[in-house]
């Protein structure tokens, strides 16, 4: 388990982002100010919701021995309905997956040399 509120969140199946405590402006990556005002105090907050498949890459490999199991996989940028694009681990076959289609999180605990955000077909 890792101490990065990101990773952390992850692990449990959640979706957490850093969102600025003046403007409330919500951001990925995370960063120590905020780019709409700059302020530097933030905090992390669970982000709710689908999104929409901006693109999508297929692992024929694995790209850590941790995903040798899953191989063929699918990886994709995804923007949120709360507004940031993120890299997450898509569910479902990768030859049904297209750019534009709607996508919704996946919650539950995850094995922890796995963890990472992950969205199915919608």
């Amino acid at each position: 388990m890792t101490d990065d509120p990101y990773w952390a969140a992850a692990a449990e199946g959640r979706l957490a982002l850093q969102r600025c405590e003046r403007c409330e402006h919500l951001r990925w990556p995370p960063a120590p100010v905020c780019p709409e005002c700059l302020a530097s105090e933030a905090r992390w907050d669970d982000v709710e919701g689908g999104g929409t498949l901006w693109s999508v890459a297929v692992y024929d490999r694995a790209f850590t021995p941790a995903f040798s199991e899953r191989v063929p996989y699918a990886v994709g940028l995804v923007e949120l309905d709360a507004g940031p694009r993120i890299i997450a681990t898509i569910d479902g076959e990768p030859g049904e997956l297209a750019v534009g289609m709607r996508v919704e999180r996946v919650t539950g605990p995850q094995p922890s040399e796995t963890a990472a955000p992950r969205f199915r077909p919608a």
